[in-house]
């Protein structure tokens, strides 16, 4: 189970990092994608390090894209409160009792202060001001302020004293002189160069980003507009990062439409692995980019980049994209959803136009800002700040879909050239219902050139969509998909990796399957693993009919269901009180669907038992409406709560508000909670001591003692009488039944993303710079003399044949000058 939810979080990390990298191959705005990598640089965050949380560090990346140029004060406000940040940093254990300085000591030293400007004291009273921020494991990793676990006490911080929580400690921290110098040193080493700068060239960019309020499109554009920007002795001071060289240099060529799966994996050997910093102190950057290592695999990189212009067979598109080939011909067209010719020239003309070496940093690599983004950047007209900021804000336009009704995640490793398979739909008797012609998948990892990918978040997947009509889906049972040209040798392996098969209403997994091959793995979690010639099953026959929840003319409401539940923790108090959590994921009842829910039992100091429903305990919340009644804490503003008396309602107003905000669904849930609340937890009890049979020993005694009281002949009376909430009768309480949760209903799972297409060879590329004014030298690199480019004296040089061109782009990529701004 372990092995399988691994599996399954690397290939949503995986497809998390095709996305950004096919975001930054595709935007018209660059500028957007250059600063989400800078602040995932600065709050630096490994996915494997906060447990493989991939809705997490999506959301990170997302924040950066919302906040990344807007105020800095919001921006940390906003990172004291990210799941992603909060888990790696450790700060999910830092308590009242056992403060945890972890994060505390990184927000001031890598964060906002820089080291020196900070002591040790601060650092605890730092810790203090931040016990309490978690996360909400069971509120879809969600940001949790846990009240009881925050010192409320006094702290004194930066010559202050009051009760400080972690708004307060980000509010003292703007105040600080030190965070504004060091917010602007970041920013210079992101713009100008790797060098340190004097106190004389760094102070006007602090004392600018203070007056503005911590604006920081304020800081970008009064550093685009400085001196110090423009100085020729800072032209080429800026070692550029794999990011910046390997994805500048595809979107100059325009590569990205045949090798994109595999650039994530290129950034990875060149030092840069995207949501995988090498520690909280993010990528050491300027000359260890180029260690010799690195330097010989950011060339290999680059050659590869510049091979895939060549017009050879081996570069058509993959048959994924096959199906899309009409929406890639409406790239050259003037489609508002196509990345034109016309707009990708306008995007070099104002950086070129201004200055040959006037946007070194961006032109030069092909990550530029588009005219309004420079317009936005570099104008002093008021209103023109916001504008960059909200510009940079907004997602890249949406792209051309197609649909497919069913579709199927494939992976490679490419071995003296692709891998190929064949897929076919099989009946019971295993005669073919469906099949298809052999496939090559083009686009895999080569490990002739790179070597066998170390990790399963790297694999290049790709959504290859599947023509079966749906009439044929109700004659077979399994989906067969062949591996058929294995290739093994001393110097490397061919193999082909099966991941998901998706359709709009489900989604299976090889897990569900199997495989036969000559080397069939032992676990069943790897049966998706083919590294031998041979087939993996997938069982599809739930995919020809109609999910069971969805179903017309079947009422679900005398049925509860859920996927699975388990104890979440439990405490017997020495007053009597008693609490246990029991948390069930899936649970569907009518119209009501909860992925997790979480219920509260608990006993007061009286002995009546009680079900609790916490808005930190569900996803989506466990109630649709909270009602003014509902129990909140001072202390935590945003905490709500209802109680339900397992005896029923005594008259008391406050019990028969909760009762009445809950609608028809919400009302049979918790009845159906306490009036099986002794099945439920007996049968949770007897998993926990199979589990745990030697530890965990409170929480069985806990729940032991609750399931007697609940026996006990006052509540077992009141069960028989009537329901908790009175609003139900007996008779139509729900019974809750396990589902198989392969039969989950799924959304339908996005179509292929279809790269637009600008030039389909080197030449094609060439001919477009020359007709629209341009050179090689002021695409690849402007500002360098047309002198230091082997062979370009003349900028106008016409190439006749395509391996004279090949050779004098090589020339230049290849050229140590191209690894700088």
């Amino acid at each position: 189970q372990q092995r399988n939810f691994d599996r399954l979080r690397d290939s949503e990390l995986a497809q998390l990092r095709n996305w950004w990298v096919d975001e930054m191959l595709t935007t018209t705005s660059p500028q957007t994608e250059r600063m989400v990598l800078f602040w995932h640089d600065h709050f630096a965050t490994n996915y494997r390090g906060i447990n493989r949380q991939s809705m997490a560090i999506a959301r990170q990346n997302q924040t950066f894209r919302e906040l990344g140029m807007g105020n800095f004060k919001t921006l940390l406000t906003a990172m004291i409160r990210d799941p992603a940040l909060l888990h790696y940093l450790n700060n999910t254990r830092n308590y009242k009792a056992k403060p945890n300085e972890n994060l505390a000591r990184e927000l001031l030293e890598l964060f906002t202060l820089g080291e020196g400007n900070y002591d040790e004291a601060t650092v605890r009273e730092a810790a203090r001001a931040l016990t309490g921020y978690g996360v909400s494991q069971n509120r879809n990793l969600t940001a949790r302020f846990d009240h009881w676990q925050h010192d409320f006490e006094e702290k004194t911080l930066f010559g202050e004293t009051g009760n400080f929580n972690g708004d307060d400690l980000v509010t003292l921290l703007v105040k600080q002189p030190a965070l504004d110098r060091f917010i602007a040193s970041r920013f210079w080493h992101l713009l100008v160069a790797d060098r340190t700068p004097s106190d004389n060239e760094l102070q006007p960019f602090a004392s600018a980003f203070r007056d503005s309020g911590h604006e920081l499109g304020v800081l970008y554009r009064t550093i685009l507009e400085s001196e110090s920007f423009w100085h020729e002795q800072n032209r080429g001071a800026l070692i550029k990062s794999p990011a910046t060289l390997l994805i500048g240099t595809a979107r100059t060529l325009d590569t990205p439409k045949r090798i994109n799966q595999q650039l994530p994996r290129m950034l990875k050997l060149s030092g840069q692995d995207l949501f995988a910093p090498p520690n909280v102190s993010g990528w050491k950057e300027g000359a260890p980019w180029i260690t010799p290592g690195r330097l010989l695999n950011r060339y290999t990189a680059l050659e590869e980049l510049l091979r895939a212009t060549r017009e050879e067979k081996n570069n058509k598109p993959n048959q994924s994209n096959a199906i899309e080939m009409s929406a890639n011909t409406l790239a050259n067209s003037n489609s508002p959803n196509g990345m034109s010719v016309t707009n990708g020239m306008n995007d070099m003309t104002m950086s070129n136009s201004m200055n040959d070496m006037s946007m070194s940093d961006d032109s030069g690599d092909g990550m530029m800002a588009s005219a309004n983004m420079m317009s936005g950047g570099m104008t002093t007209d008021a209103g023109s700040t916001d504008a960059m900021a909200e510009s940079m804000a907004q997602p890249t336009a949406e792209k051309h879909r197609k649909p497919h009704a069913l579709s199927i995640k494939l992976a490679s490793e490419e071995f003296n050239g692709p891998a190929k398979y064949r897929i076919e739909l099989l009946s019971n008797d295993e005669s073919v219902v469906w099949s298809a012609d052999e496939q090559e998948l083009v686009g895999g990892w080569d490990t002739v050139r790179y070597g066998t990918i170390d990790s399963r978040d790297q694999l290049p997947w790709q959504t290859v969509p599947l023509a079966i009509e749906p009439s044929l889906l109700s004659q077979g049972n399994t989906l067969r998909v062949h591996f058929t040209n294995d290739d093994a040798g001393d110097t490397g392996d061919r193999n082909l990796y099966v991941g998901s098969l998706s359709s709009n209403q489900i989604r299976m997994f090889p897990t569900a399957g199997s495989q036969s091959s000559f080397c069939s793995p032992p676990n069943g979690a790897d049966a998706g693993d083919l590294y031998c010639a041979g087939y993996v099953d997938i069982n599809v026959s739930a995919i020809g009919s109609e999910p069971e929840a969805n179903r017309s003319g079947e009422t679900l409401k005398n049925t509860l269901r859920y996927a699975s539940n388990h104890l979440e923790w439990a405490r017997l108090n020495n007053n009597g009180t008693l609490h246990v959590r029991l948390v069930f994921q899936d649970v569907r009842l009518g119209q009501r669907h909860w992925p997790v829910l979480s219920a509260w039992y608990h006993i007061d100091v009286g002995g009546e038992p009680h079900l609790w429903l916490s808005n930190e305990g569900c996803w989506p919340d466990c109630v649709e409406q909270w009602p003014p009644c509902a129990w909140d804490n001072e202390r935590d503003p945003t905490l709500r709560m209802l109680s339900f008396s397992a005896l029923g309602s005594r008259g008391d107003q406050e019990k028969a508000c909760h009762v009445n905000a809950l609608n028809d669904d919400e009302a049979l849930l918790v009845d159906a909670l306490l009036l099986q609340s002794t099945d439920i937890l007996t049968t949770a009890l007897e998993r926990e001591k199979n589990q745990f049979p030697t530890n965990r020993r409170k929480i069985k005694e806990t729940v032991a003692v609750l399931i007697d009281r609940l026996e006990q002949p006052d509540v077992r009376q009141s069960f028989k009488q009537r329901t908790p909430t009175g609003r139900n009768a007996l008779s139509d309480i729900p019974t809750w039944v396990q589902d198989d949760t392969a039969r989950r209903p799924y959304p339908q799972d996005p179509s292929v993303r279809t790269v637009p297409i600008i030039a389909n060879s080197l030449l094609e590329r060439h001919e477009q710079l020359i007709d629209a004014g341009f050179t090689w030298n002021t695409a690849l690199a402007p500002g360098v003399p047309v002198s230091d480019l082997p062979g370009w004296e003349n900028p106008q040089v016409q190439f006749s044949e395509r391996a004279e061109l090949y050779e004098h782009v090589r020339s230049w990529l290849l050229n140590p000058t191209y690894q700088v701004y």
